[in-house]
């Protein structure tokens, strides 16, 4: 209270009489919810955490989203504990799929009950519901023994926190769009289903996603828009996602991964209904029993959806799967694989070994463009000499036209191949390179089918699969998160990077066998981008020349 104000008073009020207001006053803001919220035991780490992105995942139930709701009010607000964002005149962005999910939260910090309190027995204070202090998964005995007197708490935020006007409503009273805040905090909550745009240009010290968010770009701004310009050392810009388990998304994945590899700006919380002490023990076990076990694994343990929807759970790439490094002998069979998409071209380099007891995936790599000439380039380097048999491409995009090109896609790849002295043993009917199958379903199979241990005959009890440990990141992540859609479950997710998957299934599909290599200085002469232009690109795979 200023001053002035504490003058006046003096004027017009005895002392006595003003003490007593200002103790009544103290007594009202201590009563607030925010005053009176104690996060539980596992979710403290949360609020204190100062790392630029924070994640709270886990099963339903268990406090997720209300622990955001209230780092969201006490930064709003001008009074979170640990003083990570500024006091006042901040600015924040809340992102969701769809209005009923910024409805949902805005109940959670508008509405009274979000959490119990009681009267304590000592003080006669009114405070929260505890949990035990020596069982935090349970409540306090005294607290439990005298539920009847527990009442709902106050709203996270009070009134006195929004002014008249302050809100711009989407569906009013119901969904805000744009909030001003006492504290001259704005918040814009923004939906980012179908399609809707995020905001541009704004710079945020504070953000918040909850559950699944609607493609890229929402993400991308609230990054953007996180970036430090001008912030005190303890006052950076940062942000949190809350999300339950069965969210897929790759955004939330990524920062998940670097989290548990020990980024510095990167931390994960979990949540589960287990260490919920306001759920009961019977309402726990209730919820158990009605689940599925793999629904169990995602709603009630906290593992991520994408374990139960996963095209290639069975594929362990530190275990059955992974083989250490080592050099591949020159008399093993090379293969070669291409994705040519828009944006990434994904290599993949495998070897049959003389008794073909298995296919050792050992290189790959991802140019992040589409030049066919650097493509080329590295490719040779990556091959260190080594002559593969054959090369294998992604037919659809093999026979496309790139826009001012006469010459197909493939023929593009194939033609500077010599120039860097990669010359397959064998020529395909697409431009040189081999289609790889359009039949998504039997390239699965085929996979799947190298990934099962074998029973039986040669190579019994391994798989035909073995991947070099290390020899590619991106495709052992590609493969622990190629997911089904969760709107079409026969359809891949599209959300999720899979180039290098599909060229280990284009692999699969083809079925490499072993042969053994020639030497490249035994073959004679020959103009290998002539031949494969006199073919028309696109021969009959009859066609296809074996030279020597």
């Amino acid at each position: 209270m200023s001053k002035r104000v504490l003058d006046n008073l003096d004027a017009v009020l005895p002392k006595s009489r003003r003490v007593a207001e200002l103790a009544a006053r103290i007594a009202e803001l201590k009563a607030e919810g925010l005053a009176l919220f104690r996060p539980l035991p596992a979710m403290a780490g949360f609020h204190e955490c100062r790392t630029k992105w924070r994640i709270i995942d886990g099963s339903n139930r268990s406090s997720k989203t209300l622990s955001g709701c209230v780092e969201d009010a006490r930064a709003w607000c001008g009074c979170d504990p640990f003083d990570k964002y500024p006091r006042a005149s901040g600015k924040s962005l809340v992102v969701t799929l769809d209005r009923d999910n910024i409805g949902m939260l805005w109940r959670k910090l508008r509405d009274p009950g979000e959490f119990k309190c009681i009267r304590d027995e000592k003080t006669g204070v009114l405070r929260a519901v505890r949990p035990d202090p020596n069982d935090p998964s349970r409540l306090d005995p005294y607290d439990l023994a005298y539920c009847e007197k527990w009442v709902d708490s106050p709203p996270l935020i009070p009134d006195r926190m929004l002014p008249r006007g302050s809100i711009t409503w989407e569906i009013s009273g119901v969904v805000p769009r744009t909030v001003k805040f006492a504290t001259g905090w704005r918040v814009l909550f923004r939906s980012s289903g179908g399609a809707a745009k995020p905001p541009q240009g704004d710079n945020y010290d504070h953000g918040h996603i909850d559950e699944q968010i609607g493609g890229q770009d929402f993400f991308n701004e609230l990054s953007r828009g996180l970036v430090q310009i001008a912030y005190s050392p303890r006052h950076i810009p940062r942000a949190y996602w809350t999300a339950t388990s069965q969210v897929v998304d790759p955004n939330l994945l990524d920062l998940r991964d670097r989290a548990d590899q020990g980024a510095k700006d990167v931390t994960a919380f979990k949540a589960l209904i287990a260490e919920n002490p306001f759920i009961p023990e019977e309402e726990k076990r209730a919820f158990w029993d009605s689940l599925s076990e793999e629904e169990r694994e995602v709603r009630y343990l906290g593992h991520y959806a994408i374990h139960g929807r996963r095209v290639y759970g069975e594929y362990h790439p530190n275990g059955i799967h992974g083989c250490e490094p080592f050099a591949i002998p020159n008399d093993w069979c090379v293969y070669v694989v291409l994705d040519p998409g828009t944006q990434h071209c994904a290599t993949l380099l495998a070897a049959v070994d003389p008794e073909e007891k298995h296919v050792w995936v050992y290189d790959g790599f991802d140019i992040a463009q589409r030049d066919a000439t650097l493509w080329a380039e590295t490719l040779a380097q990556h091959l260190q000499g080594r002559r593969p048999y054959a090369l294998i491409c992604d037919q659809q995009m093999g026979r496309q036209h790139t826009v001012g090109d006469s010459i197909t896609v493939a023929q593009k790849y194939f033609e500077p191949l010599e120039m860097h002295g990669v010359v397959p043993e064998t020529l395909g009917p697409l431009a040189g390179f081999f289609p790889g199958s359009n039949d998504v379903a039997a390239r699965e199979q085929s996979l799947l089918g190298w990934l099962k241990v074998r029973g039986y005959g040669f190579g019994a009890g391994t798989p035909r699969l073995q991947v070099v440990k290390g020899c590619s990141p991106k495709l052992d992540k590609q493969m622990s998160r190629a997911a089904y859609d969760d709107k079409n479950p026969n359809q891949r997710s599209k959300r999720i990077a899979q180039d290098l998957v599909v060229c280990l299934e284009y692999l699969a599909a083809f079925d490499p066998g072993y042969h053994a290599p020639k030497p490249l200085e035994a073959r004679k002469p020959f103009d290998l981008v002539a031949y494969v232009r006199s073919l028309g690109g696109f021969g009959d795979a009859s066609q296809a020349a074996m030279f020597r």
